[in-house]
């Protein structure tokens, strides 16, 4: 990946780890929290994981793709990247 796909990627990743907050219902739990991370790409999809939970009490782990023509077309917003995202 170059340097614009890795910074437009961190971008998608924050805006899902807050859409996976607030669907979650951590927003009002103290000690919830979200994290989004690529963990493999290759031509055609890009690979996330995605750690949710509260701190010291629950966890839970999914993965997720995203096409990488998504991230490359620069017509789409960030949001609607991050809506791409698919289980």
């Amino acid at each position: 990946m170059n340097n614009q796909e890795l910074e437009k990627l961190t971008k998608v990743l924050e805006l899902f780890e807050y859409q996976l907050y607030i669907e979650n219902g951590y927003k009002n739990i103290n000690g919830g929290y979200t994290e989004a991370d690529m963990f493999n790409f290759d031509d055609e999809y890009i690979d996330i994981e995605a750690n949710y939970g509260i701190y010291g009490e629950i966890k839970h782990t999914e993965q997720f793709n995203l096409k990488r023509e998504h991230l490359m077309n620069w017509e789409l917003s960030i949001a609607q990247i991050a809506n791409l995202i698919e289980n």
